[in-house]
């Protein structure tokens, strides 16, 4: 699957979720799904920005020197990471 790809898998699965047309194991299928493409996704930008550096001589800026926008992306590692509920 292609990064781009990842990412409008990702839109369907947040827009069907918000749609709450499925019942609860549906939801927690998907979401779990979603959650394996966010990381999919994740890993394949960090891939793309350290071969930016490679290129460049650069690094990039830390993301997470940046505030955090409104909408967090949920921590994959996190079970309890209800964040996208908000």
């Amino acid at each position: 699957m292609s990064f781009e790809k990842g990412i409008a898998e990702l839109e369907k699965i947040v827009k069907d979720l918000e749609s709450n047309n499925n019942n609860l194991e549906d939801s927690i299928d998907k979401f779990e799904q979603g959650q394996k493409i966010l990381a999919y996704c994740k890993k394949k930008l960090a891939e793309a920005e350290a071969k930016v550096a490679a290129i460049t001589g650069t690094t990039l800026p830390d993301p997470d020197q940046f505030p955090q926008s409104q909408h967090q992306t949920p921590d994959p590692s996190d079970p309890s990471d209800l964040s996208f509920l908000d």
